[in-house]
């Protein structure tokens, strides 16, 4: 880019793009009678991926022109208002806190869950009142899945 001038810079691809154009057309037409003037010899390949190359800069630099022109257009946006600080506290502010955007108010609406949601991370760590300890087998009856506790057997005492 020719010093962050655009429309200059789009004003020199144009000139070079027709340039080439012409030179690629005069190099068809040539005859080779004049053979004592030495001559720059570029291969078709060249003269094209040059042709390409100089389209495809000129397309970009008409469309940041065009960029450029439609900022200019539209003039500074005085109606920009950055989002609360709340909402930025992983930014450090340079230029100073705006103390009239600390929060939103009156706050949006946002969902809240209906229920609380608790869960006992503990559960399989502690023994609670009434929960059959992990080491009691239980066996199930053929109905409905009643689990019952299994019989032990009982020893007699010898006298």
């Amino acid at each position: 880019m020719l010093h962050g001038n655009k429309r200059n810079t789009l004003a020199l691809l144009s000139r070079a793009s027709d340039l080439s154009l012409q030179a690629r057309l005069q190099d068809e037409s040539s005859d080779s009678a004049a053979e004592d003037v030495p001559k720059l010899e570029l291969r078709p390949s060249q003269a094209q991926s040059l042709k390409d190359l100089l389209e495809r800069s000129v397309l970009q630099h008409r469309a940041l022109v065009e960029l450029e022109h439609l900022n200019a257009a539209m003039g500074p946006s005085s109606n920009f208002k950055p989002p609360p600080m709340v909402e930025r506290l992983d930014e450090y502010p340079a230029e100073g806190v705006d103390l009239t955007n600390l929060v939103t108010y009156p706050p949006k609406f946002q969902a809240v869950p209906v229920k609380p949601i608790f869960l006992d991370v503990a559960w399989n760590y502690i023994d609670y009142p009434g929960r059959p300890k992990k080491g009691s087998s239980k066996a199930v009856d053929g109905s409905g899945g009643n689990a019952t506790p299994n019989p032990e057997p009982k020893k007699e005492a010898k006298k």
